[in-house]
């Protein structure tokens, strides 16, 4: 997916080369390209996986085990009282749902009564500047 940020829009006034790297945020594919546009200012241009918007069930173990995530980074989600346009669910190539086993809050993976791990969706980061050290949101 091809993504357009126009920068002094972003917290900050400008990209911040984090975004797109830590390990709960959606992967930047190719790098990110700073353009000077002709009103004036700049764009960060940048591709990303596909992600599904606003299917994130936030009583999910998925959903709570990203947040848990988040919080053990030593950071923190500013707008937790709604993730639907901040967070999503990664999608494949072919448009399904890439899924990965699911720990319990110890980190072992929780098992399906079959004996097989029970797997999850793959939650992700989308709206980058939605996560950041406490004390250093908009």
């Amino acid at each position: 997916v091809l993504k357009i940020t126009r920068t002094s829009e972003l917290h900050g006034g400008q990209w911040n080369e984090s975004w797109g790297q830590r390990t709960f945020d959606a992967k930047i594919h190719g790098g990110v390209k700073i353009l000077q546009i002709d009103r004036g200012g700049e764009i960060a241009v940048y591709r990303q996986p596909r992600v599904e918007m606003g299917s994130v069930d936030m009583q999910s173990a998925a959903y709570k085990s990203f947040m848990r995530k988040v919080r053990a980074s030593g950071e923190e989600f500013w707008d937790s009282d709604y993730a639907g346009d901040q967070v999503g669910v990664l999608l494949d190539a072919k448009g399904e749902y890439v899924l990965r086993p699911i720990k319990g809050k110890g980190g072992k993976i929780l098992e399906d009564e079959d004996g097989y791990p029970r797997m999850g969706p793959v939650i992700v980061l989308v709206d980058y500047p939605s996560v950041a050290l406490p004390g250093e949101h908009p």
